[in-house]
């Protein structure tokens, strides 16, 4: 599927974490034009969707253990989660500047 994806024409992917969103204002408000990434780079384009995938506030569960990650994993290089709200001190809230959005959680849980 990596293969497939990376040789889709006019595709550039960049693996990176969202940090921030970058905004322009106009006459009818906010748009989203770009983010900016965890390693300092902006990337501008005309179309952004957001996916927040396991990583936005994940929890891995291991009988009575549990501990913040992406993904569990068997080695000691596991992924970590994104866990924004910790740097804040308080709860990961959608930016005041007009933008209709709404962060919901979903939780699954599966046997291995």
């Amino acid at each position: 599927m990596q293969a497939l994806i990376l040789s889709y024409p006019n595709l550039k992917v960049v693996e990176a974490s969202a940090e921030d969103l970058i905004l322009e204002e106009g006459s009818s408000g906010s748009a989203v034009v770009g983010i900016k990434t965890n390693d300092g780079r902006e990337i501008h384009t005309g179309r952004v969707v957001i996916t927040t995938g396991t990583f936005l506030r994940g929890r891995c569960f291991l009988g009575r253990t549990s501990y913040p990650a992406g993904r569990h994993m068997r080695t000691k290089n596991g992924e970590s989660a994104t866990n924004k709200e910790h740097e804040s001190g308080g709860e990961i809230e959608p930016p005041s500047i007009g933008l209709a959005l709404t962060l919901e959680r979903f939780n699954t849980c599966s046997e291995s």
